[in-house]
């Protein structure tokens, strides 16, 4: 019998730890709630498109896949601030009421920094849990480090830009 062999980078499944949703919309409330003990990949409008698509020097869709999170542990951890550069914000707030304008801020793994994103028109495609130290240790351990960590800038662009 053949030994198994050693998956590649981009055969790696790393879903297979969270709850997978399939592209479910969701409410504001739900996903905040969802925010404070999940990663979350969440399908969202681009805000801002480009005036001509043809002429962008990298294909383009309308909507993005964001990989992010609001839990504090997770953020404040030695990972979140090393691999994932987290800060604290500063200043006094957002100069506007975000649940009046059906809005949610939230930190973009991937991209590095926080994010606002309007709740009219995003889908949920996976969570996975970080509610303790253990559920941390593995999503860092065994969907962090197995791929995204390892992709490049434009494999990372890659995978935002699909839906």
């Amino acid at each position: 019998m053949a030994e198994p062999k050693e998956p590649k980078r981009d055969e790696i499944k790393p879903y297979k730890y969270g709850t997978e949703y399939n592209m479910t919309r969701v409410s504001r409330n739900t996903l905040n709630t969802l925010l404070q003990n999940n990663v979350c990949v969440l399908s969202i409008i681009r805000r801002v498109q480009p005036p001509d698509k043809s002429k962008h020097p990298r294909p383009i869709n309308a909507r993005r896949r964001m990989l992010c999170c609001n839990n504090i542990e997770f953020l404040h951890s030695y990972n979140g601030r090393v691999k994932l550069s987290h800060f604290c914000p500063k200043g006094v707030g957002l100069p506007y009421d975000p649940a009046a304008k059906n809005l949610i801020a939230t930190w973009d793994l991937l991209m590095i920094d926080y994010r606002v994103i309007n709740m009219d028109d995003c889908y949920l495609n996976y969570a996975y849990p970080i509610n303790d130290r253990q559920t941390r240790n593995m999503f860092w351990r065994e969907i962090f480090n197995k791929t995204f960590y390892l992709m490049s800038p434009e494999e990372k662009y890659g995978w935002m830009n699909t839906w």
